[in-house]
């Protein structure tokens, strides 16, 4: 491996961590506690999290979005390509332990609509960000 095609991986990866950091701060602190849902797999992970905390049970988003994610995994190896895969691996892990209790909840003095917009907006813009460098944040992206 030559040193632009080690650097350019390092840009990579760094353009995933901070994309899916981003992405799990916005869905945890504008989101989550007005009890909205993300799209795609991570919208399915609160889904499944509130289903398991109606039977007191809890099931982190975390975990529930790394499990999600095995299948889309390998589809993306399979019809994009294993280094896409491989970055989008990194992904879901940063995602599973940032969507596992680690950010501590910041309530926001806004309302729902608010809330809504701006989670939106950052969800969206972490995203972007990962598939303008040739990565992804998991879930619907690969696919």
């Amino acid at each position: 491996m030559n040193k632009k095609m080690l650097l350019d991986n390092c840009f990579r990866i760094t353009v995933v961590v901070l994309s899916s950091i981003v992405y799990s701060v916005a869905l945890i602190w504008f989101l989550e506690p007005v009890r909205l849902y993300a799209g795609g797999l991570s919208g399915l992970a609160q889904l499944i999290n509130r289903i398991f905390k109606m039977f007191n049970m809890d099931v982190s988003i975390g975990l529930l979005v790394f499990i999600l994610n095995i299948p889309v995994l390998i589809i993306g190896y399979k019809y994009v390509s294993l280094k896409f895969a491989l970055f989008s691996l990194v992904s879901i892990i940063v995602q599973t332990l940032f969507l596992s209790d680690i950010i501590p909840v910041v309530k926001f003095n806004l309302d729902t609509l608010s809330l809504c917009i701006i989670g939106a907006i950052i969800t969206a813009f972490a995203c972007a960000i990962a598939l303008r460098y040739g990565t992804s944040t998991g879930g619907f992206d690969i696919i």
